[in-house]
């Protein structure tokens, strides 16, 4: 297994995401996408390095479904604009909760819904 070296763009599942809206809302930003996989109508880039953004001047709901071969910067941007006062965020993420970036950045201030089973990822066999 290269770990770490696969494709990490794949898209959520339409299906997936439709219950996540019926759920929480309509999202409005995407913050790590592209044209190919976005699940908003405003997004951004690669080029746009999200992580340069001020997640916290945006309006309505976030989604987030990082390349989980970098996680761990993604969940503490998630904490560090979460404590800026930024709008919910939906933060998808492997079930990792004896890793220590899940015990530092996620665990003490989100709420963590746990899937029964894994996704299907658009793309991905």
């Amino acid at each position: 297994m290269n770990r770490g070296g696969s494709k990490q763009n794949y898209a959520t599942p339409a299906d997936f995401i439709d219950a996540v809206e019926r759920r929480f809302g309509k999202l409005t930003f995407d913050l790590a996408a592209d044209e190919t996989n976005t699940q908003a109508a405003q997004f951004y880039s690669r080029e746009q390095d999200s992580f340069t953004q001020p997640w916290h001047k945006l309006q309505g709901l976030l989604w987030l479904n990082p390349p989980f071969n970098r996680i761990e910067p993604w969940a503490m941007k998630c904490a560090s604009e979460s404590a800026l006062g930024a709008p919910p965020i939906l933060f998808l993420t492997p079930a990792s909760v004896d890793s220590n970036w899940f015990k530092q950045w996620v665990q003490p201030g989100a709420h963590v819904i746990a899937l029964n089973g894994r996704l299907c990822f658009d793309g991905k066999q």
